[in-house]
């Protein structure tokens, strides 16, 4: 008996084991985990795309809704800074708006009628043979806006909107005369309305009127016209 009693009290109670400190994860649940991580990675890339859609989507809404900057320009002031000629060699028949970078000729309409298709090909021309007079009565000079086949978008400038009250314009002759204008208005009209290239009165002040189409949707029924007087 005393020989028992030795052995218990001899005897080692080992302590429990404690509790793993990291639970292993099933496949079940690596396999979610993958999932959803997955799942975030594409949504936040529809949120992006989505993001980009709506800014362009914007951006289009906005062009389209916001009326050409060049549609109403009367009394926008023009600086003169830049206007200056120096070091320019003067051309025959060409027109010249300095501070636009515009140096391009003007082609003389002589054949009796209207321009064409045609001479705007070529690039600015004037209206008919009645306008090739600059300094005199109402000289009309018509130019794309756009690509035009012999000069790249001869008045893509004024079309674009950047042409300002107060701007000058200098138009020569076949024998380098020099007429300078001042840009006294700038505004959108009809296709159709020809009342601006319409000749002056007897004893009217000479003047000078610019047409092409507007940039940057180019409105079939739409056109700027800029009038400018002679400065004298």
């Amino acid at each position: 008996m005393d020989e028992i009693k030795d052995l218990m009290k001899n005897k080692v109670v080992e302590a429990p084991a404690p509790p793993p400190t990291e639970i292993k994860k099933s496949t079940f649940d690596k396999k979610a985990e993958e999932r959803r991580r997955k799942q975030r990675l594409l949504f936040a890339a529809v949120a992006v795309v989505a993001v980009l859609i709506a800014a362009v989507g914007g951006y289009t809404v906005f062009r389209f809704l916001t009326p050409a900057k060049t549609k109403i320009a009367r009394g926008a002031a023009g600086g003169r800074a830049g206007n200056s000629l120096n070091g320019i060699s003067l051309k025959p028949n060409h027109v010249i708006v300095v501070r636009l970078g515009i140096d391009v000729p003007v082609y003389d309409d002589t054949d009796p009628g209207p321009l064409t298709q045609d001479d705007l090909l070529k690039g600015a021309t004037y209206y008919d043979e009645n306008t090739n007079k600059p300094g005199t009565g109402n000289a009309v000079i018509f130019a794309h806006s756009a690509v035009s086949s012999e000069h790249d978008a001869p008045f893509g400038k004024i079309g674009d909107g950047d042409m300002k009250v107060g701007d000058e314009v200098v138009v020569t002759d076949a024998a380098k005369n020099k007429y300078v204008f001042i840009v006294k208005e700038i505004n959108t009209i009809e296709a159709t309305d020809f009342s601006v290239v319409r000749p002056l009165g007897e004893g009217d002040p000479a003047i000078l009127t610019l047409i092409t189409c507007i940039a940057p949707d180019y409105p079939k029924d739409k056109r700027i016209a800029v009038i400018a007087n002679l400065k004298t």
